[in-house]
């Protein structure tokens, strides 16, 4: 009868399992309006289950329902929040008790018609995220998400979540409130679960229905403290978790239905934003990026073993991140055996840090230790290796060698993939065999590769799809997302940054103050100015990534006084020796360091020297086909560089 629904009566409890078509459930019209219809036609059951058939409960709204929102008159857009309340309040309302059994991610909407529910489980995977992430699309959760949470966990609680959008796991979830039970058995105990709510049903529903509960001290105390810490996390240029924090506020006296149609103003108020329009677009574009690279990766499995080559920051990054998150096997080849033991402390320590914090067991870290071997001989490391990485150091040299001695130990069908941030992909594919220049390809992460998202994967001239498939299945793996493109010196993101870095070099040998250029380009949005990100990645590879600009393209000219090339002969590095243009102290910026003009020319023609280089470069990496579209242009920049996501991109 129902498309997105599947229903079914076991011992007198109705267990309704959503089962949307596509990978994952999400909350469109039609799955709405079905669950609508059951809603109203429940009758002669003793209570109800909502579940779900896939490995996600439902991953939210359709976000590409919200596209005809940007220019909908509020009335229309008003009209759709109150569809939804409406069909959770009618839930909520049920004179019998119901449980949302949540087996995968509740996202969103997910999360919220669980709120809804008289009570919520899960089972103990920690697989399993709830999150109301509406703010970092520029909006809030209008179905209830500002009502009921607050009633359910705290006024404190709901702020941290809603403002922040992160998510939890089901051990957090449970002490927080957010669910009720961590249950490991199948329907029988969700049945029993239901039946024993029974006499709960009043009690548990006024609680989400009536006012927040806190006294005039304690409502002044949590809203004050959390209205300076919003806004500080979130800064000027994000309203939604500043809007969401307000609508927690007004409405914390207020009865359901009132404080749901507050909702339903602020959330028309917040569609209509550009910063909404902007990070809408970015969810709808890392979804494209992740379909394309799998679209290369259909059909290719998991290697059962990579080896990365160097275990220094990349190549130890990569090797645990691929043992952490995408579980697998790993060796890491380096021929210093400190620098092996390095690693192996350093990835053990992070995760028992892990351990004390209660998110993992001890069973755990076993599970990824084991997963990473080391060795100090090449021959052995890569040994049965479906894939090798090279992350050795930026020596083309060095580079050549290593690619000529794994032509002599590595099968004809072994992928190839080199981390370099330097050296074109093509030219180093004449260091390998004949047989192997088809499995080459580039594999560029950024660092910290634990924390940034992005990866380009690059694609020489002889570079096969075969070949991309593998590499682009074992990003996929790690939860990150892949820009592929074509081979370039500098690749996507770098032929982009280094440009605006030049500039920013001729800008200071030509008397401008550095520090003054920090601050102009930190109010555009960046997370830092150039002079920081420079002493951040070190005048050494810096500078390099500038010849190496030079040398392949004509029109980029080193500054003929480069005050970077004067830092970088004088081995002053940035962070790493505790110097570059400021001073360091470990991480910690202390003042300028070196010497620095006098001049500040107005922030508009700051930011408009500096972007423009860097747009100019974007419209040749499109004329060349670097990369098919603009948007994953946008989207490398974001990821890649930090580059501001509320305005939305480069190329817009």
């Amino acid at each position: 009868m129902y498309q997105n629904v599947i229903t079914e009566q076991i011992d007198g409890v109705l267990f309704v399992y959503f089962n949307c078509e596509g990978k994952v459930n999400v909350f469109n019209k039609q799955l709405m309006e079905e669950l609508s219809d059951i809603v109203d036609n429940i009758s002669d059951v003793e209570g109800v289950v909502f579940a779900s058939k896939k490995s996600t409960f439902i991953a939210g709204a359709d976000i590409n329902e919200f596209f005809p929102l940007f220019e909908a008159p509020d009335s229309e857009v008003v009209e759709l929040i109150s569809k939804g309340q409406t069909v959770f309040n009618n839930i909520e309302d049920l004179p019998i008790p119901t449980v949302a059994w949540i087996n995968g991610a509740a996202m969103g909407g997910g999360l919220e018609i669980a709120l809804a529910c008289t009570a919520r489980a899960t089972n103990d995977s920690d697989s399993i995220q709830l999150a109301l992430p509406e703010t970092k699309l520029g909006i809030l959760p209008a179905w209830g998400g500002t009502t009921r949470l607050p009633r359910l966990i705290g006024a404190d609680n709901a702020i941290d979540l809603i403002c922040s959008g992160r998510s939890v796991r089901p051990k957090e979830a449970l002490k927080l409130g957010l669910i009720d039970a961590i249950v490991t058995g199948g329907e029988d105990s969700l049945v029993s679960m239901v039946k024993n709510l029974t006499s709960e049903i009043s009690s548990r529903r006024s609680k989400k229905t009536g006012p927040v509960k806190l006294n005039m001290i304690e409502s002044m105390m949590v809203f004050k403290f959390a209205a300076s810490q919003v806004k500080k996390k979130a800064g000027p240029h994000y309203p939604a978790p500043i809007k969401a924090l307000e609508v927690i506020e007004q409405c914390r006296k207020m009865k359901r239905d009132e404080a749901l149609s507050y909702e339903q103003t602020a959330f028309a108020e917040l569609i209509k934003t550009d910063v909404a329009k902007h990070l809408v677009n970015i969810f709808m574009n890392e979804k494209k990026l992740k379909a394309k690279a799998d679209k290369y990766a259909k059909g290719v499995e998991l290697p059962s073993k990579v080896t990365i080559l160097g275990a220094g920051t990349m190549g130890a990054g990569i090797a645990f991140n691929l043992a952490n998150k995408a579980k697998v096997k790993v060796t890491l080849y380096d021929p210093v055996e400190e620098q092996l033991e390095k690693s192996r402390k350093s990835n053990r320590s992070y995760l028992m840090n892990k351990v004390n914090k209660g998110y993992i067991t001890l069973e755990q870290v076993d599970e990824v230790m084991d997963l990473i071997s080391e060795s100090s001989s090449l021959e052995e490391a890569v040994s049965q290796a479906n894939v090798v990485i090279e992350a050795i150091p930026e020596n083309f040299e060095l580079k050549h060698s290593t690619f000529q001695s794994l032509s002599e130990l590595v099968s004809s069908d072994t992928v190839i993939a080199t981390n370099t941030s330097t050296f074109k992909v093509d030219a180093l594919k004449e260091s390998l065999s004949s047989d192997l220049r088809s499995n080459l390809g580039g594999l560029h992460f950024f660092n910290p590769v634990g924390k940034m998202p992005l990866v380009e994967i690059v694609s020489g001239k002889e570079t096969s799809d075969k070949t991309i498939g593998a590499l682009a299945n074992i990003v996929l793996a790690m939860g990150k997302t892949p820009v592929i493109c074509k081979d370039c010196s500098g690749f996507v993101v770098n032929r982009m940054l280094m440009p605006y870095l030049i500039e920013f070099d001729q800008m200071v040998s030509d008397g401008v103050d550095f520090e003054h250029i920090d601050k102009v380009m930190k109010e555009y949005g960046w997370p830092m100015g150039p002079a920081e990100l420079c002493d951040l990645v070190g005048l050494d590879i810096a500078y390099h990534g500038a010849l190496s600009m030079a040398e392949e393209y004509d029109y980029v000219k080193i500054p003929e006084h480069s005050v970077c090339e004067k830092l970088f002969e004088s081995n002053t590095l940035g962070q790493k020796t505790g110097a570059g243009f400021y001073s360091w102290r470990g991480t910690k910026k202390g003042g300028k360091f070196a010497n620095t003009g006098s001049e500040k020319p107005s922030p508009v023609a700051v930011q408009e020297r500096l972007m423009s280089v860097m747009e100019k470069e974007a419209d040749r990496l499109l004329e060349e086909g670097i990369v098919e579209d603009p948007y994953e242009l946008n989207m490398a920049l974001i990821f890649g560089a930090g580059f501001p996501p509320w305005r939305g991109g480069l190329v817009l």
